[in-house]
């Protein structure tokens, strides 16, 4: 049976089904389809904020900038360059410098240094020079780019020209396989599912579990045959295709549920932090509230010390006078009837100790955490 060109069809899979043409500029929508930008401006100018896909009619949301801030599909734009690479000359290429032979070189397309190319880049579908493809490299927003050696690039499309000529000389099968002669097949074994001529049914295939027919009834039984392949697969098609727009709708619900937790999430924590701070503030008042009063009570207590340390020092003063070589006897009795007097005052002065717990103030952590308790933190205790 003969079969298409393969380079044809993927011509055909590399089509905008909205103006039949190659995809310029490929933009794919929230469903997955892919359309010319160009096209898509048509169907939802600057300005619109939601563009209806041709295809399946699924809405997909625009952003101030509209279709141009769509995603590119860079699969379809790194195969075009690809195809259009294989199907036209590289002296007719924009980007080509020289041909000789089976290397062929491209030239950068990133400067105008005029080098030639040495990697190409699939995500920007950029051809780059050694000095562009380090400085790719080095720039932390496209450093995952994929970047393929131009050899290795153009390899790809050399494999795909070696099928396009296997797949053309699979269709000469209007000649026996088995002579050398082109002898013309005329009947079909069933059993071997191969076309043969008259002279291989008579001999080879003359015997069960041959089973020789006529290569029009094989035809129409393979026609058939295909219509069923082709039901099955369109069915199969329809189901896919179902299966990936509950896939994307299901990818959408996660995104809008995973938002909404995450809103919750940050709400959440921010009335705890709140609560946290305010019985912050509040623990913090109470703390400094008692540290005052046990500061007052101590303040106090000093002074009373001080005041009998004050009495002390000038009776030792007076003494210390008294007893000098040029105090007269009259000072001396003056001092010892005052020093009477202070004495006296000074044993009814009572030093009081200070309470072992004056300095007792700690904080006490919470360990049973638990929203919303008595308290969140802690509590000030003694």
């Amino acid at each position: 049976m003969a079969s298409s060109n393969l380079l044809e069809k993927i011509g055909d899979f590399l089509e905008c089904t909205i103006c039949l043409d190659n995809y310029r500029r490929p933009k794919v929508l929230q469903c997955l389809h892919t359309f010319c930008e160009e096209c898509l401006f048509k169907i939802a100018p600057h300005g619109t904020n939601k563009v209806l896909c041709p295809t399946c009619r699924e809405e997909t949301n625009l952003e101030q900038e509209g279709v141009s801030n769509l995603r590119n599909n860079f699969v379809f734009s790194n195969l075009l360059d690809l195809v259009t690479s294989i199907q036209k000359p590289l002296d007719d290429h924009p980007t080509n410098v020289t041909a000789a032979g089976n290397h062929s070189q491209y030239g950068c397309t990133n400067c105008e240094s005029g080098a030639n190319a040495a990697t190409r880049c699939l995500n920007c579908c950029e051809f780059l020079c050694l000095d562009c493809t380090d400085a790719h490299r080095r720039i932390k927003a496209i450093r995952h780019h994929v970047m393929r050696d131009i050899e290795d690039w153009l390899a790809a499309g050399r494999h795909i020209i070696e099928a396009d000529k296997a797949e053309k000389r699979s269709q000469k099968t209007n000649f026996c396989p088995n002579h050398e002669e082109e002898i013309v097949v005329v009947v079909y074994c069933e059993a071997c599912e191969q076309s043969l001529c008259e002279e291989c049914s008579q001999h080879d295939h003359a015997k069960s579990p041959h089973r020789i027919v006529p290569m029009k009834d094989a035809a129409e039984r393979g026609r058939q045959q295909i219509k069923n392949v082709l039901s099955e697969c369109k069915r199969k098609l329809c189901v896919f295709s179902t299966a990936i727009e509950a896939t994307v709708q299901i990818a959408k619900d996660l995104q809008r549920r995973s938002d909404r937790a995450q809103k919750d999430l940050q709400q959440t924590a921010k009335e705890y932090t709140l609560r946290i701070q305010k019985e912050q503030s509040e623990l913090m008042a109470l703390l400094h509230k008692r540290r005052e009063v046990k500061e007052g009570e101590m303040a106090a207590h000093i002074n009373s010390l001080q005041r009998a340390v004050d009495v002390l020092r000038g009776m030792c003063s007076l003494a210390e006078t008294a007893l000098g070589d040029d105090a007269s006897a009259v000072d001396v009795l003056r001092s010892k009837v005052k020093l009477s007097g202070e004495r006296r005052v000074l044993n009814q002065v009572a030093i009081v100790n200070v309470p072992s717990d004056l300095s007792a103030l700690k904080f006490e952590r919470n360990h049973h955490f638990r929203f919303p308790p008595d308290y969140v933190l802690g509590k000030i205790s003694e």
